[in-house]
């Protein structure tokens, strides 16, 4: 019933003089940051003014911890898309406006049901869009006299304005007469653009929660019911169960100790082998293959064998046998941490080598939810509900480094000349172009072959940033394309 209340006060809120205006306000600021333009800058605008505005629409989410954790999500995609827009980048942006959009309307929306929650709020934006506006002209009479008074100015100006582009494109001699009124920022494509986005984005402003996908979400609890019974435990029984889980813990713990001494005796032995460089590749990636599936089944482990009574019978030397693993399991995170790292240090970075890193990252972080798990009797769907929005935030972080530009800056720099794989970093694009020829200056040793594929590239690529500097605006500025241009303007006089 509550949730029934909130979608009916985001009704009345659509049918309100002021906040109309504001989504008009909202939507046209959205037109004007990104009609004919690239994502840059305007993402970056746009999310630091949403974030106050739709605070404002519910003042209670400015006290709300969880709003502002996904407002910083957000936020922190848009400074992604600023550093380096990439579509990985555009594409985290707008799921991450999502989120928020639907977290806004209701702060108890975890992250995973938000998805579903912005499903059903777009499909139903369109139809209470034209709702809105039938039930706002017909009732005239509870409107304020500011709003009367508004539509008075607005709409006859709008009117003008269409007729004068109208007469403008029709009479060259009435555009001269008249071209110092510069609305050349209004277009038939503006105004069209605006009407799509007012359709596409009534949705999220006026955010209709699902009643169902709520009630199933609040029917999930975050913590174990120790009463919680299935066909397995009434077939074992609890004793038989607890033997079980200890057997199975004892023996997990030990399989793991003895992988933890050989991983610690190569870091501390095999280090020095003269074999060590060709061996490394394969003890890496072969490791990460398998501690991927077993970070995985540790965790459904866990979560299987304290889904009911255990966490209450099981305080004593099971859970001890728990912790025992999971900090094992930590352990040989941190291993194959210094082993990437090592492998890093030796043959550079690629993005492979930094999905490593990233995984390993990830699997500390599910690790230490799933100790806070057990010690504090929370179910799974806290697990996931919570690894959702901390793997999110993770992520997003991840977004603001131009990785293109600190796998190239990290191999010239750091590896011996004859170890730096200068076909892959002219793989990875432009913005590794100027740092291998700094490189090749420096060692004289990259391939003629690359060479020339980088002049035959560079003049397109300098055309395509001039290009952009012409017909786009200051709104679709970005930092790689900033340094890019900087870093060009210095090779420019050699290509002739």
């Amino acid at each position: 019933m509550e949730i029934l209340t909130e979608n009916t006060q985001n009704l009345k809120i659509a049918n309100t003089g002021k906040h109309s205006l504001l989504f008009f306000a909202w939507i046209l600021t959205i037109d004007f940051f990104f009609y004919k333009e690239y994502f840059g800058l305007n993402a970056l605008l746009i999310a630091a003014i949403s974030i106050p505005l739709f605070g404002m629409l519910k003042y209670k989410n400015f006290k709300n911890q969880y709003w502002w954790m996904v407002s910083a999500l957000w936020l922190t995609t848009a400074i992604g898309v600023f550093v380096n827009p990439t579509m990985t980048a555009v594409l985290s942006f707008i799921i991450s406006f999502s989120i928020f959009a639907a977290v806004s309307a209701n702060t108890r929306i975890s992250i995973p049901m938000s998805y579903l929650h912005t499903i059903h709020s777009s499909l139903f934006g369109i139809q209470n869009y034209f709702k809105s506006i039938n039930h706002f002209f017909q009732q005239p009479k509870n409107k304020s006299k500011w709003v009367t008074n508004l539509l008075l100015i607005v709409v006859p100006l709008i009117v003008i304005i269409v007729f004068l582009k109208l007469y403008q494109a029709a009479d060259e001699q009435f555009y001269e007469l008249t071209k110092f009124i510069n609305l050349d920022w209004i277009s038939w494509g503006f105004l069209m653009f605006l009407a799509l986005l007012s359709f596409l984005f009534y949705g999220f402003f006026y955010f209709q929660t699902s009643d169902d996908f709520t009630t199933f979400e609040n029917n999930l609890s975050e913590t174990v019911k120790p009463s919680y019974k299935d066909k397995i435990q009434n077939f074992l029984g609890q004793e038989n169960e607890k033997k079980l889980a200890t057997t199975l813990l004892v023996s997990l713990n030990l399989m793991l100790l003895l992988y933890n001494i050989l991983d610690f005796e190569f870091l501390f032995n095999g280090i020095n082998d003269p074999n060590r460089d060709s061996n490394l590749s394969q003890i890496v990636h072969q490791g990460i293959y398998a501690l991927i599936t077993s970070i995985v089944l540790v965790i459904l482990v866990i979560v299987y064998l304290f889904r009911g009574h255990l966490n209450e019978s099981g305080k004593g030397f099971i859970k001890a046998l728990t912790y025992a693993w999971l900090i094992q399991n930590l352990l040989m995170v941190f291993t194959t941490i210094t082993k990437n790292y090592i492998y890093v240090d030796t043959w550079g970075l690629t993005y492979l080598r930094i999905g490593v890193f990233i995984y390993l990252i990830l699997a500390v972080i599910g690790i230490v939810i799933t100790i806070y798990k057990v010690k504090y009797k929370k179910s799974f769907w806290f697990l996931f509900k919570t690894g959702s929005l901390a793997f999110s935030m993770t992520l997003s972080v991840l977004l603001v480094f131009n990785w293109d530009r600190t796998i190239s800056n990290y191999n010239t720099t750091h590896l011996p000349a004859d170890k730096i794989d200068y076909l892959y970093l002219k793989n990875l694009g432009p913005d590794s172009y100027y740092t291998i020829l700094q490189a090749h200056k420096k060692y004289n040793n990259v391939p003629d072959f690359i060479l020339l594929e980088i002049s035959e590239e560079l003049p397109d690529l300098i055309y395509r940033l001039e290009d952009n500097k012409e017909n786009l605006s200051w709104l679709s500025t970005n930092l790689s394309d900033y340094k890019l241009n900087k870093e060009l303007e210095k090779v420019k006089f050699n290509i002739h």
